[in-house]
């Protein structure tokens, strides 16, 4: 929101660290946006941005997003990851992700995302809709104990599914939620602008976005079914296998809990969340700013999920 000047700066200032440069978007009231229109907020207004610009893809943070100082490695390390699901090996320099063309949502960051759901006929066998891709012994991933998405929220699967400092990367078909960041495609982009513009919407944005990269269209349901709908199930139902969206456990950017916990969005952190911290991040960008300012090192950082 253009009012929360004080996450602009913060945000402009860890970005600025990082060698990396942000361009905002203001976010709409809710008020001021007619209930059939595409959902109002920063998303929307981003996905909306890159069919416009034409742009091939764009990485879209939420205000309160936080990071390792260590991101680079953790982002090269997704890139080969991100490839097997996609099914494309070539590599080309230019677009360390993969051709854009292949891809809709490269899920980054997020507050919890549920495994690969396994398709009825891939039970007994694996394939690129439930293989799970690992990276043992990350020292960027706190220890089992500290995953979770909220200080006073349940433990992730992943606690208990992998050893600990394991890193998992999987088809973001088992549902997540929280668009913490996440890059789209222009083809990704123009999918979700037909299927909750035009096609309309109806929850939270991120649930919606979830159960998309899942293959569910719950706007659909409770509408008459005509002859017509009947007649391109199947190629609707072969477009939803082709939705093509990469997720990462833990995630490598996160919601930062700042002083007083204050959200825009559902009240989130509203009395909960006392303790300024980074969920799933070990050396925080926002946590040490004030030393990487001063000029620290790596060295001197505090790790917030010390083992």
């Amino acid at each position: 929101m253009p009012s929360r000047t004080d996450r602009r700066d913060a945000t402009s200032l860890v970005a600025a660290v990082s060698n990396m440069s942000v361009d905002f978007i203001e976010g709409v009231k809710g008020d001021s946006i007619p209930e059939a229109a595409f959902p109002p907020g920063g998303s929307s207004e981003s996905i909306k941005l890159v069919v416009h610009q034409n742009l091939t893809s764009a990485l879209i943070f939420e205000n309160d997003v936080d990071w390792d100082i260590r991101l680079r490695p953790r982002l090269d390390k997704f890139s080969a990851a991100s490839r097997f699901p996609t099914q494309r090996f070539d590599s080309d320099l230019f677009e360390p992700y993969g051709d854009p063309a292949n891809w809709d949502i490269l899920w980054l960051g997020h507050c919890g995302a549920g495994f690969p759901r396994t398709p009825p006929t891939t039970q007994s066998k694996p394939s690129i809709q439930n293989i799970i891709l690992t990276n043992p012994h990350d020292q960027t991933v706190p220890l089992p104990k500290y995953l979770r998405a909220h200080p006073f929220g349940p433990l992730d699967a992943l606690a208990t599914s992998h050893a600990p400092h394991t890193r998992v990367y999987h088809r973001a078909n088992g549902g997540a939620l929280c668009t913490v960041a996440y890059a789209v495609s222009q083809r990704g982009a123009r999918r979700l602008l037909h299927e909750f513009g035009v096609k309309r919407w109806i929850r939270i944005w991120d649930v919606e976005m979830g159960d998309w990269c899942a293959g569910s269209d719950h706007h659909d349901s409770g509408k008459d079914s005509s002859s017509h709908r009947r007649t391109s199930s199947e190629s609707e139902s072969s477009m939803k296998m082709k939705r093509v969206c990469v997720t990462v456990q833990p995630p490598i950017f996160a919601h930062h809990h700042p002083p007083g916990g204050e959200s825009n969005i559902g009240g989130v952190g509203e009395g909960y969340a006392r303790t300024v911290e980074t969920m799933y991040v070990r050396l925080s960008m926002r946590m040490n700013l004030e030393i990487l300012l001063a000029g620290g090192t790596e060295e001197d950082l505090v790790d917030q999920w010390s083992d």
